[in-house]
């Protein structure tokens, strides 16, 4: 039962950084948030607070 345990222990700590590292990559490649959102023409004075 024990090696099952820390078999599944790996996998999810593994998975969780697969996840995290992907969202991560993901978050970087698309640029600044705040351009995205505004678009183009508008500044980040023209955002809703």
């Amino acid at each position: 039962m024990i090696p099952y345990l820390i078999r599944v222990a790996v996998k999810s700590v593994v998975t969780l950084f697969a996840i995290a590292t992907i969202t991560f990559i993901a978050t970087r490649l698309s640029g600044n948030p705040i351009d995205t959102f505004l678009g183009d023409g508008l500044t980040e004075e023209d955002a809703p607070s």
